[in-house]
């Protein structure tokens, strides 16, 4: 399933792999699981409970991308790249 397709569906987890002061500047969407990419290996075991499709974003895809290829390196398939919040916020809004 594509990203688009995903997201139409309603039925995924957002993952914000941002820092906390950049959710304080910018916002963040308020369902989203804010795990910065510095703590994705601490938080491998918590990411692996999460059932069902996730999507992971930052600000602008580079760091979310990186996060989604360590992720399926460590056997969770079930991950997308969201890219960056603004794109990803669009694509949501026009979803609903």
């Amino acid at each position: 399933m594509d990203l688009q397709n995903l997201i139409q569906t309603g039925k995924y987890t957002l993952i914000d792999v941002r820092e906390p002061i950049e959710l304080e500047m910018d916002g963040s969407f308020q369902q989203a699981i804010n795990i910065p990419i510095g703590a994705i290996e601490e938080q491998l075991q918590k990411i692996k409970t999460i059932e069902g499709p996730k999507i992971l974003f930052c600000r602008s895809g580079g760091r979310s991308a990186n996060a989604v290829q360590y992720l399926q390196h460590c056997g969770i398939n079930d991950v997308y790249n969201g890219g960056g919040f603004g794109i990803l916020s669009i694509m949501i809004q026009n979803s609903l």
